[in-house]
């Protein structure tokens, strides 16, 4: 029996190896690519949805900001379903932010898919209770907000059209203030859909404020989040760029941009040929006296009101006076 073992044994270490070099030639077996399967990975998923409950018909946010992606690959979808208690599924929506809106009363299983480029994935649920409304029950006045990120400068129409008044009422007014992260208000606006620009990078406060015909209100806030597109770039004429000593130069940094940001700074450096830093000025337009003959590196440094920066660099060649020697009779 033991010598049937081993001949067993080296089978199967004879076929790892023809199939690991590829047969007896060494030659190597071809390979077929496929779509990768997907497979349950490191993805963290967490989302916000607003409200939990409320009566029919009901329209809720869904936020998935919150989910992390731990592959070292960015979520790259976000795919939601909505199932009823038979387990159908009565909706779909895609995109870190979306909205469902649901008619018929009843619980509803919220269920969010996060994926990366490589099909690894994560879900996470959470049920929601939509409630019949009857005669016997007041219903509140409800704002929902629907707005989403995005860059700058966004333009975006924030919709109340889901809020509802209390039984009996209507929605009599829309009142949107927009504040920005030091609480400032940036915009106001009025009605049940309002177009707004948000014109510089920043996280910003939507506050929707709903009035209805019998009295009551009700507020909702939304944070959005404007990110930078811009570049910004230093740039700058020197004049001369060469010259015999002594010389002044003049030093212009008009040509820096920052699309819509402004430019808080410019911050001019004049090195020697060793590094050493022998001048230094400030200002949009400044002027620098070069007294002693050498090659220089003049640097100019711009700073946005954000605090970015951006650097630009030109050569100057300051060279000694030629003498002429002067012949005797």
């Amino acid at each position: 029996m033991w010598h049937t073992i081993a001949r067993l044994l080296l089978s199967t270490l004879t076929a790892a190896f023809v199939v690991g070099c590829g047969g007896p030639s060494g030659s190597t077996d071809s390979t077929t690519t496929t779509d990768p399967t997907p497979t349950e990975g490191n993805i963290t998923v967490a989302f916000a949805m607003t409200p939990a409950s409320g009566y029919a018909p009901l329209t809720i946010n869904l936020d998935a900001s919150d989910t992390v992606s731990h592959t070292g690959r960015p979520v790259s979808s976000y795919a939601w379903s909505a199932v009823d208690e038979s387990g159908n599924e009565v909706q779909t929506a895609s995109g870190i932010i979306t909205t469902m809106a649901f008619i018929s009363p009843g619980t509803y299983t919220i269920t969010l898919t996060a994926s990366d480029d490589k099909a690894r994935f994560g879900t996470g649920s959470q049920t929601i209770e939509v409630t019949e409304r009857s005669s016997a029950t007041p219903s509140p006045v409800q704002a929902v907000i629907a707005v989403s990120d995005g860059a700058e400068p966004l333009s975006v129409v924030l919709d109340a059209s889901g809020s509802v008044a209390s039984d009996g009422a209507s929605v009599i007014s829309y009142s949107w203030t927009i504040t920005d992260s030091s609480g400032a208000i940036v915009e106001a606006a009025a009605g049940v859909t309002a177009t707004v620009v948000f014109a510089s990078e920043g996280t910003y406060t939507v506050t929707l404020e709903v009035a209805d015909s019998a009295g009551n209100s009700d507020t909702a806030q939304r944070s959005v989040t404007v990110a930078y597109t811009g570049m910004l770039q230093a740039s700058f004429s020197l004049t001369p760029s060469h010259g015999t000593v002594p010389f002044d130069i003049e030093l212009d940094g008009s040509a820096s941009q920052n699309n819509s940001i402004q430019i808080n700074s410019y911050a001019w450096s004049l090195t020697d040929s060793g590094g050493t830093e022998v001048q230094a000025a400030t200002g949009r337009l400044t002027t620098m006296a070069i007294l002693t003959a050498g090659a220089y590196v003049v640097t100019l440094t711009v700073t946005d009101e954000y605090g970015r920066t951006a650097v630009a660099h030109r050569t100057l060649l300051a060279e000694d006076p030629v003498v002429v020697a002067s012949t005797g009779n």
